[in-house]
């Protein structure tokens, strides 16, 4: 491996760190484990009343949890759906899905804007208008994307 290539490695690394948090052993195992590259699908299948609808999962705005279910927001309908975050967030691809607080997910592509606001706290403008609000623990996670 060139001396440029080694160093660009070590770069990326240190960003995986300070992104998960992990220690660079458990990182680079983690890495080698994982080789290949995910795929993630491209709908999700929501069952609600005697009927199954396939959203695309590039139509999503945000996620949010209201008790045992999620929110998932897209095209301006709510789809309601019974799933833990931590199960639908390994379902999103997280170059695009990331949450922004205990109970959010939003797709990065959709922010328009970042508004500050009181307490360190921001607020997320959409692109269709909604404000989805990130709070400061997921701060740093957030700008590497913005």
């Amino acid at each position: 491996m060139s001396k440029r290539a080694e160093t660009e490695k070590e770069s990326l690394l240190g960003i995986i760190i300070g992104l998960t948090g992990k220690s660079e052993s458990s990182v680079t195992q983690l890495l080698k484990d994982h080789s290949g590259a995910k795929s993630y699908p491209d709908k999700i299948a929501i069952k609600g009343a005697g009927e199954t609808t396939l959203v695309l999962i590039k139509d999503i705005d945000w996620v949010d949890a209201a008790g045992d279910y999620m929110c998932i927001h897209a095209n301006d309908i709510t789809h309601v759906m019974r799933i833990t975050m931590k199960q639908l967030e390994g379902k999103l691809d997280p170059t695009i899905f990331q949450r922004v607080h205990r109970s959010t997910i939003v797709n990065l592509d959709r922010v328009s804007k970042v508004c500050s606001h009181m307490n360190s706290e921001f607020y997320l403008q959409l692109n269709n208008g909604s404000s989805v609000k990130m709070s400061r623990s997921y701060k740093d996670k957030v700008k590497h994307f913005l």
